[in-house]
């Protein structure tokens, strides 16, 4: 067990670490040519865990401080658990509520993004809005209640991801990809953000992908050929994966059309570990120039061994 004062000298290993790996990304051949800053030094702002966003003055003393600590971007939490955290006409049209319930009950008639935004550039902090748990959603939520027909699944039917309990949105059905590119666009073109971020959670467990809609529009492509049971299979993991980046490149071609200025900023596992599990290829995503900001995310108690696991990523 760690006490608290070796759980501090932890963390700010990584987060140093985490900041020298971002600067390390951007130096990286992989990368399109238009740089997002020197050197990132951002946070996550979100509910999980924290009541910054609900508690009175709790988002002006955050800002603050971080500014105070020299930090140059803010990712607050816009999309969680089948919530937005603004208000949001996308959200109340397909969920039947305009944000996060608690949220309006903490800060009635407010708007806690544009508030961020606001505190965030008079402080000369990015404010780069974070779609947290990407196409996950809980059992209970108005999302998955309404539209049950956009979920996956695993073969033997089950549609609640073990180790998040939560099911998963597929990310080839196009009614979801209008939601989630709805609720981007609604994001960049209503507010002053400096971009938008998804992270590891923008792709589906490789276990999944056996849910009626995918089995057909593989068949279409397949001659009439069921996908392979062994989902580990190299093609159809590429197939999929493949469906997922075309939906990438359309996020990012529609972004750059309405607000060309704005980052598309991606924050995932590492590449090995990401195509295997959440069959999000984003090295390809990169390669294809769809990512302006790549920031990988480790979360790991040994400093020398999150050291070499950011090195081996470059």
């Amino acid at each position: 067990m760690y006490n608290r004062a070796q759980l501090w000298s932890i963390s700010l290993c990584c987060l140093g670490l985490a900041i020298a790996l971002a600067v390390l990304i951007q130096d990286s051949p992989l990368l399109p040519s238009v740089q997002p800053a020197p050197e990132i030094r951002g946070i996550w702002l979100t509910n999980v865990s924290s009541g910054v966003l609900f508690s009175p003055w709790g988002i002006n003393r955050a800002i603050e401080q971080l500014s105070q600590l020299n930090f140059n971007t803010v990712y607050p939490v816009v999309w969680n658990r089948g919530h937005t955290f603004y208000p949001s006409k996308v959200a109340k049209q397909v969920t039947g509520r305009y944000q996060e319930p608690l949220l309006s009950w903490a800060r009635p008639g407010g708007d806690t993004l544009g508030e961020i935004i606001k505190l965030g550039h008079d402080r000369k902090l990015r404010v780069i809005p974070w779609f947290e748990y990407g196409f996950m959603a809980p059992s209970d939520s108005q999302l998955v209640r309404r539209h049950p027909h956009w979920l996956t699944a695993s073969q033997c039917g089950m549609k609640i991801h073990n180790k998040f309990n939560l099911e998963w949105l597929n990310p080839l059905h196009p009614e979801v990809q209008k939601l989630m590119l709805d609720l981007i666009l609604e994001v960049v073109t209503k507010y002053d953000v400096d971009g938008i971020q998804i992270d590891d959670h923008f792709g589906m467990p490789s276990e999944y992908g056996y849910d009626d809609f995918t089995i057909k529009l593989y068949q279409q492509e397949h001659g009439g050929k069921s996908p392979p049971e062994d989902y580990h299979n190299p093609e159809w993991m590429y197939w999929r994966a493949n469906k997922i980046t075309d939906f990438m490149q359309k996020l990012f071609d529609t972004v750059k059309e309405m607000k060309p200025d704005s980052l598309v900023s991606l924050s995932p596992n590492s590449q090995e570990f990401a195509y295997r599990n959440y069959l999000q290829d984003w090295q390809t995503w990169v390669r294809r120039g769809l990512i302006d900001e790549l920031v990988l995310r480790y979360i790991e108690e040994n400093c020398p061994i999150f050291e070499g696991s950011c090195h081996n990523q470059r």
